[in-house]
C-alpha cells in the first residue's frame, strides 16, 4: 500500500523498493500487481506484463475464475497491454473485466 503512494506521488524509485520488499515477503496477487503498476509508471511495459500475468493466474488459482479480484487483475493487465498498444488483447481483457463485474453486481443485487 506504501508502495502505491509513493507511486502517486512520483517517487517511483522508492515505490519500486517497497514493491521490491513486499514481492520477498509475499508473492500473493496484490504484491504482484503491484509491482506491474510500478513497473508500467516507470515505462518497463514488457516487465509490468510478466507481473501483471503472475498476478492474474495467482488470482485466479486462489479464487477462481469469476472472483472480483480477478477483475481487477484483468484491468491492470489490460492498462499495461494498451500501453504497448497490443489494443485487441487488451479490449478483450476490460471486456471480461466488465462481465465479472456485472455478474458480481447482480449477485449483490439479488442478495442484499
Amino acid at each position: 500500500v506504501l508502495a502505491s503512494v509513493y507511486e502517486r506521488q512520483g517517487d517511483l524509485s522508492k515505490a519500486s523498493e517497497l514493491s521490491n520488499r513486499a514481492l520477498q515477503v509475499s508473492k500473493n496477487h496484490k504484491t504482484l500487481l503491484q509491482k506491474a503498476s510500478v513497473l508500467r509508471s516507470q515505462g518497463k511495459l514488457k516487465e509490468s506484463e510478466e507481473y501483471a500475468r503472475a498476478a492474474l493466474k495467482n488470482c485466479q488459482a486462489v479464487f477462481g475464475a469469476e472472483h472480483p479480484q480477478v477483475a481487477k487483475c484483468l484491468t491492470e493487465l489490460a492498462k499495461t497491454l494498451n500501453a504497448q498498444r497490443a489494443f485487441q488483447e487488451s479490449k478483450l481483457l476490460e471486456k471480461r473485466a466488465k462481465l465479472i463485474a456485472e455478474k458480481v453486481e447482480k449477485l449483490n443485487r439479488a442478495h442484499p
